[in-house]
């Protein structure tokens, strides 16, 4: 059973049981209410039998007293008290106390009166049985017959006695003796007797019938009253199952989920829980278990997972060791295609710089010695960085070699020589022997110039590349501009070829872009603000001292944060 359910039947069985009980309660009270009511009716008829029985006693004590004594007060009472009895004067409201006891005279009565009501109808308001008002009503026309003996007596204390018709109208001398002896003589005592015994015959009928009544209330009552303590003790049954159930449908079961919580917090994975008890904690459980079965295969799939990254790791140190010591080789043959010497040469100087911004760079420059009138030089820079610019830029390197062959890019084959090709012709060459791939995009940048030693003329061509900055003596610095796109890009480009007469004292610096690209805190390029004044101002220095003081100021200017390959390649006419 769930929890809901649980809590959703007790709590019903319990508002069913205090509804019943609120139902019982009232009909206790109603059984109280009847059982009052029927005693009180009991008593009320007790005394309305005895009022009729007091006021047949009353009449013969005053009509007896007035017989002795002639006191015509007491037959007024007389009187008074039969009309009181046949509802012809106010009934006192105690009348049924001793009030006749508590009148002397000159003293007021004790009690106001209330509305005259002969005792008949008293009777009849009780709801006396048929038996009973007959036996009252017979009792009463007893009293009545008794009172034509006493009105005799009345009359013969008077002086008033009764003709042939009954009527008192014979008028002779007051026979108090008579009087005495009608309200003394056998004929009153058997009337009175017949009376008393009417009235005691409804006296035993009353009880009996009353007692009955009474009896039957109390029944009731007590019928009601067994009925509530047996909702009691089913109240406090349902409560008892309840706490029981609780306790072991609820209670123990979330103890022992609440221990195993703690279990699973320290850890112990693998253990499991089974509960009995209320269907949401039994499904909790198995949650639980699911949970740790779930948790116990992540831990040991992360176990696994570790065990294999720690294989990986030791094949990937290996790799990358490996590759490590292949990249220092390349980078090894890399440096070893700069050139390690410059051209000896009385008429003109070189020097260099080169610093790539990974292991592997794409930049890469040379000056070669081409014949004796004539000295090429190159710097050219592949786009990307790593591995495959610097192959490409390796392989540039080797393509770029002086020596004389039909595949050589830098001699034209003739039929009896070789004729040195012009550096526009040099870029033909390179564009249809190196396409771009257009799924890698790799191309490159170059400038390819030659310098003749005899009159002092540079040719050149800048595919794509950075023209040279010409520093001429007594001059500031001059960039020369070569138009032509980089290599491999278009199919058939155009590559203009400048021609630069230079003289003694004459410097030209050929840089890669990323000199001129070098960005400071500010995102300012090198080319933009500092290129120039730097330029100039390494003019008093040696070729060599100034193209280092050059690097510097491109450090200094990035504050060491280098993001692309910094070649430097420059010339001095002595």
């Amino acid at each position: 059973m769930s929890i809901k359910r649980a809590f959703y039947s007790t709590f019903t069985v319990i508002g069913l049981i205090l509804i019943s009980m609120f139902l019982v309660m009232h009909m206790i009270s109603e059984a109280q209410y009847i059982k009052a009511v029927t005693v009180q009716r009991r008593y009320e008829s007790y005394k309305l039998a005895d009022q009729l029985r007091q006021s047949s006693d009353d009449l013969t004590r005053m009509i007896r007293t007035y017989s002795v004594t002639a006191n015509p007060v007491y037959k007024d009472r007389f009187y008074t008290i039969l009309d009181i009895r046949n509802g012809t004067h106010p009934r006192p409201k105690q009348y049924d106390h001793a009030y006749w006891d508590l009148i002397l005279d000159g003293k007021p009565k004790p009690s106001p009166d209330s509305q005259p009501k002969a005792i008949s109808e008293l009777m009849k308001d009780m709801q006396f049985s048929d038996k009973e008002l007959a036996k009252l009503t017979d009792a009463q026309r007893s009293s009545d017959k008794l009172v034509q003996l006493e009105e005799a007596a009345m009359h013969a204390m008077a002086g008033e006695f009764a003709d042939e018709s009954g009527d008192y109208t014979v008028n002779l001398k007051p026979n108090q003796e008579m009087a005495r002896r009608l309200v003394h003589g056998k004929e009153y005592h058997q009337a009175k007797f017949q009376i008393m015994t009417q009235i005691n015959e409804f006296f035993v009928m009353l009880e009996s019938r009353t007692t009955s009544e009474v009896q039957a209330a109390e029944e009731r009552e007590k019928f009601w009253l067994n009925v509530a303590w047996g909702l009691v003790l089913l109240a406090g049954l349902t409560c008892a199952l309840a706490i029981i159930y609780l306790s072991k449908g609820v209670l123990t079961p979330v103890n022992k989920l609440l221990t195993h919580t703690r279990e699973l917090g320290q850890g112990h994975y693998q253990q499991h829980i089974t509960l009995h008890g209320c269907d949401e904690l039994k499904e909790l459980s198995e949650a639980f278990n699911t949970m740790s079965q779930a948790i116990s295969a992540d831990i040991q799939a992360r176990i696994n997972t570790e065990q294999d990254l720690v294989s990986a790791k030791v094949e990937v140190e290996t790799a990358y060791h490996l590759i490590k010591s292949d990249l220092d080789a390349a980078a090894e043959v890399q440096q070893s295609l700069l050139p390690e010497t410059m051209p000896a040469s009385d008429k003109v100087e070189f020097s260099y710089a080169y610093h790539p911004c990974d292991q592997l760079a794409g930049d890469t420059l040379n000056v070669v010695d081409l014949d004796e009138k004539h000295i090429a030089l190159y710097l050219l820079d592949v786009s990307g960085h790593g591995v495959q610019a610097a192959l490409l830029a390796s392989t540039l390197s080797h393509i770029l070699n002086p020596a004389k062959s039909q595949y050589s890019v830098l001699w034209t084959e003739t039929a009896y020589s070789h004729r040195l090709a012009t550096p526009q012709e040099v870029a033909q060459r390179l564009n249809e022997r190196f396409p771009m791939n257009p799924e890698a995009c790799q191309y490159f940048t170059i400038h390819y110039g030659v310098l003749n030693l005899e009159t002092y003329c540079y040719r050149f061509i800048s595919a794509g590349h950075p023209g040279p900055i010409l520093v001429a003596d007594g001059n500031g610095p001059e960039i020369i501009h070569s138009t032509g796109p980089g290599i491999g890009i278009l199919e058939n480009p155009v590559f203009q070829e400048l021609a630069i007469d230079l003289s003694q004292g004459d410097r030209i610096f050929f840089l890669s872009d990323g000199v001129l690209e070098a960005e400071n805190k500010d995102n300012v390029q090198f080319q933009d603000s500092a290129l120039t004044s730097n330029i100039a101002a390494i003019s008093q220095y040696p070729l060599k001292q100034g193209v280092q003081i050059l690097i510097s100021s491109i450090s200094d200017w990035t504050e060491d944060s280098q993001i692309d390959d910094i070649s430097v390649l420059a010339l001095e006419i002595k």
